[in-house]
């Protein structure tokens, strides 16, 4: 085991004894942090960047024992967070951050994003105002990023140049939101999902959105980068 690095007690089993500390000043034992960042989304999950984060203060874990299980998830997060700084689409987002390397881990708390269940790449599946991410039931399986959807589906995508494919999205087949759920070859939103397993299926709406794309009830609409067409990209704090 390691020796000690500080008398405080690690936040997760409040024993002091061989912690490590995080360069926020807290500490942890090195058992304790692998089982928090053993949590860290897989698959057709959420990508969440809680469990890589300081149960006391929310800064990023830092430790030279744990950045290796740290850094993929920070790699990913800071693009995304660099390509939406870029876009300039949120009111006073990139006055309020000077750095282009590092972000604080609830920069993009208003937005959210998935690791396909194919390949594991993060993908926005949707603002949290619009309820993305909120459905209590649902196959894995069926996360699957727009790549992904067009090797199935056979409808060709184009990455954004400027943002990659990352803040790329496919429409919801039956209203104007964002689609995170794709199974039967039918893209579907958080609501639309939740109906499709109901005696009540989803029907198609009209449009509510205001903003140019194929009619509703067109399957499988690529909606290209929403931070090219901010209109899909949901309200937001104003972080």
């Amino acid at each position: 085991r390691k020796t000690m690095d500080t008398e405080q007690e690690c936040y997760i089993c409040f024993d002091d004894e061989d912690v490590l500390t995080m360069a926020c000043g807290h500490v942890l034992h090195e058992e304790c942090a692998q089982g928090q960042l053993g949590t860290l989304g897989k698959a057709g999950d959420k990508f969440n960047t809680t469990p890589a984060a300081c149960g006391y203060c929310r800064q990023w874990l830092s430790h030279k024992d744990l950045d290796h299980l740290v850094e993929p998830t920070k790699t990913v997060f800071n693009d995304l967070c660099q390509k939406l700084i870029a876009a300039d689409v949120v009111p006073g987002l990139k006055e309020a951050h000077t750095s282009t390397t590092e972000f604080p881990i609830n920069f993009l708390d208003d937005y959210v994003f998935f690791k396909c269940h194919s390949c594991s790449a993060a993908y926005y599946g949707g603002g949290k105002d619009c309820g993305a991410g909120m459905a209590v039931a649902g196959k894995k399986e069926n996360r699957i990023c727009p790549t992904c959807v067009s090797k199935s589906t056979g409808v060709a995508i184009t990455p954004c140049a400027q943002h990659g494919i990352g803040w790329g999205a496919f429409k919801c087949n039956f209203c104007c939101t964002v689609a995170n759920w794709f199974h039967g070859g039918i893209n579907y939103c958080e609501k639309c999902n939740q109906k499709s397993s109901s005696a009540e299926p989803p029907t198609v709406q009209d449009c509510t959105c205001k903003v140019p794309h194929p009619a509703n009830g067109e399957k499988n609409v690529f909606i290209g980068c929403v931070l090219c067409n901010p209109g899909f990209l949901g309200k937001t704090k104003g972080q």
